[in-house]
């Protein structure tokens, strides 16, 4: 987990930490999806499909330069504070990939990773605030979403005790999952007052909700804060176990997948025109 003291001195007031204090007085282009999970997401070219940003046609996928995906949202401290986030989240994603790829190439042997399930949750924080912070992600009529104080503190002290129902859902599978070189993701808001409730992302496939509150229908988000996912093939299995506080333990749960074979193409499912 990570953790941000409040500090006094400097407030940088184009840093959305701002209320942390101790900002440096310069300010960092930041990539607001880790660009370390977007170099995992497509390693053989500059570019990532990117759905779900507010400048993007509804239900179009564009492809983006990964240099071209940040915004002046983070003062150099806090920026260095946040980076072993996005360094988790990418050792997180690179896992799942060799995973995949060495079950394709009928590799022996059992592979078993291990990682913080409360630091993918500050990740997680960290890219839906980084999306509001820089307008990337907007309601229908362009107005801007809110999002609540707690988010900061959620971020900066993964100490507090999470409520009941927030926090990670990994969603489970329901047919076959298809890797693409892709980033979707969809914001979870009120109606009433467009602060963010939490928010999906997808990447290669590979599904994760944060919830910021109280689930209405928590079997439609996947399973909370699973502590192991398994994948399978044949006699092979390997394994990610995520860690939880014991303050919030949960009952052993874990989701299965099974590598049927391969694929090479756009997601038969995903039917989004590229521009």
């Amino acid at each position: 987990m990570l953790y941000i003291p409040k500090k006094n001195g400097n407030k940088n007031p184009k840093c959305f930490l701002k209320g942390r204090g101790g900002c440096s007085d310069i300010i960092t282009r930041e990539h607001y999806i880790s660009h370390k999970l977007l170099n995992i997401i497509n390693q053989d070219g500059k570019s990532v499909d990117i759905t779900g940003l507010h400048w993007i046609p509804k239900d179009k996928l564009k492809g983006i330069g990964k240099a071209n995906l940040v915004s002046n949202i983070l003062c150099k401290e806090h920026n260095s504070n946040l980076s072993p986030l996005d360094s988790h989240v990418g050792s997180f994603v690179e896992a799942i990939h060799r995973i995949d790829k060495g079950l394709l190439a009928n590799d022996k042997g059992s592979l078993c990773f291990e990682f913080d399930g409360r630091a993918i949750e500050q990740w997680l924080i960290k890219t839906l605030v980084g999306l509001v912070e820089s307008k990337n992600i907007k309601a229908r009529d362009g107005t801007d979403y809110i999002y609540s104080d707690k988010c900061i503190k959620l971020l900066c002290e993964p100490r507090v005790k999470w409520p009941k129902g927030w926090g990670l859902y990994v969603q489970v599978p329901d047919g076959h999952i298809h890797h693409a070189n892709s980033f979707e993701l969809t914001p979870m808001y009120s109606e009433t007052d467009l602060c963010i409730r939490g928010i999906k992302v997808k990447f290669n496939g590979f599904s994760m909700v944060l919830v910021i509150g109280v689930p209405s229908d928590s079997s439609k988000l996947g399973l909370h804060r699973p502590m192991e996912l398994q994948f399978k093939k044949d006699s092979i299995t390997h394994k990610i176990k995520l860690n939880w506080p014991s303050i919030e333990r949960v009952k052993p749960q874990f989701i299965t997948f099974t590598q049927v074979g391969s694929y090479q193409g756009i997601h038969p499912a995903q039917n989004l025109e590229r521009i």
